[in-house]
């Protein structure tokens, strides 16, 4: 019966049902703050996979034009009785802005105030892209009405971009899918997929009705092979805006405006005059669909001439970036944030202007003059090195100002050249012809410098690849920044290479306890066309900040932190995660505060440690989690099984402890630690069948002496107390790689 309690919650009404569950109106009881919850019904393992899938997808976005989370918690036995039942004990809960209403499309919008809700819709994919997120669902329905905007919603299908579905099948709205969607091509998922959902939403909000008739989704692939049909005359928009959609509208994705800051360029250019409005009609389904992936099917869509609008590269020098990037994340919202939250929503930029200015000034030389750059950030760990990096990457890319790539390296990693063909061209997985005939449909490039970049890691030269490389990055259509995380471990050849093409090459690198590579931080640091920018700590008011933004501690808590943090934000935040995460935490009138006396650590590596030991409490499980950090800077999830298949471990659900902890985070081939010290501070404690147990699992995973990763198995065999076989494998001589490497 309503209405009800739920934990800091009064429920006083039902929003709506779905496959997931249930949404209801509530109200924050301390804040007086009206939310939506949402609430999984039945809570089985899936379902919770999925819905926490979409909260990770949501909540790492802080952006007006995306639905705010405020919130996150299973329910209790407690939340079970005050709901007299209605909520299981273990379910999800998720706690976002409650919304007035959604977009309606059943009668044509005024030119303005059609223009104006697409650029929202717009910036909040640009946004997304640019943190590698493809909405996959843009329709009138998931965008939501909130105060005087609107805002994205219902991230349940999104998609990392060059990942495949979970479950193979591609989900949304058929009226409204790219061809590439509907046919099934995950690896051309790219942001000019949603663009095309925007360009269907804008046809509806002009016309009153749908672009293409609603039919079976065999008729739908049919469709995306057709021109998108002319606006009725009684249309009332602008001069151009019929050319702009029927840019977003290509059946070939390439044809289209190639990110969602281009297409609000493009339509932001266009005369704030329109004619008298007209008649439209009513409107048609929207309801979302599963289409299997037809592999079977042969015809490629048609490429449709497209008439030329306003220049479609946004210019990085036509303003600072403290006005070209919205300022979405200032720490005043959302206020005072949920305890479930911690790792997963992004913290505000603090107390780092003057380094954002350098950057953004590098970016501006690279636009103008075409030629590369490299800016080296070092500092000690936890500083912020990486956080700065990620924010040039991300805001370059949400303004259209470059493209971005980013590659995350730890010892033994080797060149990056390979992966960053990868993540360029959605191509991890592929090999031999299927790998260079996707390479080649995907780029200007001619045969051979295609086929150099497909051997790129596979028995290639390195010089020749890194070739290969800079020939595609000046054949862009912007610059490309590359940030390379601990670029030491293989990446300063490369990172000089990239100076011969108009790439800003982020290199970070660490300055503390000998994790330094001399020879490879000498041949940045002497190198032209190079700035080192060392950080230090923050200051006392810029680290209040980070906690308030993080949380809402008691001021002497908040400054005992400070303190023994030394300015630290990894070490403040991890910190206070760990406390998080142990129930460490009462909340006051003044804030919150710890339940005991416990001492503060010494150090992030103490902290780590505590907190891995808390999510992962038996033995076999720390012993997963050390064999992950064993298997590189990349966990790739099949081998990490194989790692584990003499372990009272079920990996898949630990893989989603430490993601939900904000530990670790997602990639194409599996994840990867959220900080290169949370490793170093598993492998310390790897014992010899930890070992050996990585080099049967590389051996099960078909690593042979022709793979990329033979002397990662031959460390593993030569650390394990082990002298010949695994298992009924035979691994050939594990000294020879080592010996071509020497000489």
């Amino acid at each position: 019966m309503l209405p009800f309690v739920l934990g800091p919650y009064d429920i006083t009404g039902e929003l709506g049902r779905g496959g997931m569950g249930v949404v209801y109106a509530a109200t924050h009881r301390r804040r007086g703050l009206p939310l939506a919850l949402k609430v999984v019904d039945r809570p089985d393992s899936g379902r919770v996979a999925a819905f926490q899938r979409e909260v990770r997808a949501v909540a790492a976005l802080r952006h007006p034009n995306v639905v705010e989370v405020h919130d996150l918690r299973t329910a209790s036995d407690d939340d079970v009785c005050s709901s007299g039942g209605r909520v299981v004990a273990g379910a999800p809960i998720l706690a976002m802005a409650r919304a007035s209403g959604t977009l309606q499309t059943s009668a044509p919008r005024p030119w303005e105030e059609l223009r104006n809700t697409l650029l929202q819709i717009l910036a909040g994919l640009a946004y997304a892209h640019a943190r590698g997120i493809v909405h996959l669902d843009v329709k009138a329905s998931n965008v939501l009405a909130i105060g005087n905007g609107y805002a994205l919603a219902d991230f349940g299908i999104a998609a990392l971009l060059g990942r495949a579905p979970q479950d193979g099948n591609m989900r949304g709205t058929p009226g409204a899918m790219a061809p590439e969607q509907l046919h099934g091509r995950w690896r051309d998922f790219v942001p000019a997929t949603d663009v095309f959902g925007v360009g269907v939403l804008g046809w509806r909000l002009a016309a009153g009705g749908a672009p293409f008739s609603r039919a079976s989704p065999a008729l739908e692939r049919e469709r995306g092979l057709q021109p998108p049909p002319p606006l009725p005359r009684q249309a009332a928009v602008a001069v151009g805006f019929d050319q702009w959609l029927t840019r977003c509208l290509q059946p070939v994705a390439a044809d289209r405006f190639p990110c969602a800051a281009d297409a609000a360029q493009a339509l932001r250019s266009l005369s704030d005059a329109a004619p008298p409005p007209g008649r439209g009609w009513v409107d048609d389904d929207e309801s979302t669909a599963t289409v299997a992936p037809d592999v079977a099917w042969a015809v490629s869509p048609v490429s449709i001439p497209v008439v030329s609008l306003a220049p479609s590269t946004p210019t990085v020098h036509e303003a600072q970036w403290r006005s070209m990037v919205p300022p979405q994340l200032e720490p005043a919202a959302p206020p005072e944030p949920g305890l479930g939250l911690h790792g997963v929503r992004p913290l505000a930029l603090v107390g780092r202007g003057e380094t954002q200015d350098a950057l953004w000034e590098a970016l501006t030389a690279v636009h103008t003059v075409r030629k590369g750059h490299v800016v080296l950030l070092t500092g000690p760990a936890g500083c912020g090195k990486s956080r700065l990096a990620q924010w040039l990457v991300e805001s370059a890319v949400e303004v259209g100002s470059a493209h971005g790539l980013v590659h995350r390296m730890a010892a033994g990693s080797g060149d990056p050249t390979a992966a960053l063909v990868d993540s360029w061209f959605a191509s991890a997985g592929l090999e031999g012809e299927e790998r260079r005939e996707h390479i080649g449909s995907r780029s200007s490039l001619d045969e051979g410098l295609a086929a150099a970049l497909a051997r790129a890691g596979r028995g290639g030269s390195v010089g020749v690849a890194q070739a290969a490389l800079v020939a595609l990055f000046s054949s862009l259509d912007r610059p490309m920044v590359v940030w390379l995380d601990d670029f030491v471990w293989g990446g300063a050849g490369l990172a000089l290479a990239l100076r011969r093409a108009p790439v800003l090459v982020v290199a970070t690198a660490r300055t503390d306890d000998g994790a330094l590579n001399p020879e490879a931080m000498a041949a940045i640091q002497n190198a032209p066309q190079t700035t080192e920018i060392e950080l230090g700590p923050l200051s006392p008011a810029d680290s209040r900040r980070l906690l308030r933004d993080l949380l809402h501690l008691d001021a002497d808590l908040a400054a005992q932190v400070h303190v023994r943090s030394g300015g630290n934000p990894l070490f403040a935040v991890e910190l206070v995660g760990g406390w998080i995460s142990c129930g460490s935490l009462r909340e006051e009138p003044g804030g919150w505060v710890l339940r005991g006396s416990d001492a503060l650590p010494e150090d992030l590596t103490a902290v780590w440690r505590a907190r891995l030991d808390g999510l992962a409490p038996t033995p076999d499980e720390q012993a997963a989690l050390t064999r992950a950090a064993l298997l590189g800077s990349v966990v790739q999830q099949r081998r990490w099984r194989f790692a584990c298949s003499g372990l009272d471990v079920h990996v898949d659900e630990l893989a989603s402890r430490i993601a939900s902890a904000g530990l670790s985070t997602s990639q194409r081939l599996g994840w990867t630690f959220g900080h290169p010290m949370l490793r170093e501070a598993l492998v310390p404690l790897a014992e010899r069948r930890d070992h050996a147990a990585c080099a049967q699992a590389l051996v099960e995973d078909g690593v042979d002496d022709r793979h990329p990763d033979y002397q990662a198995l031959t460390r593993h065999w030569l650390q394990s107390d082990r002298e010949r076989g695994l298992g009924h494998h035979v691994v050939p001589n594990p000294v020879d790689p080592i010996r071509h490497q020497n000489h």
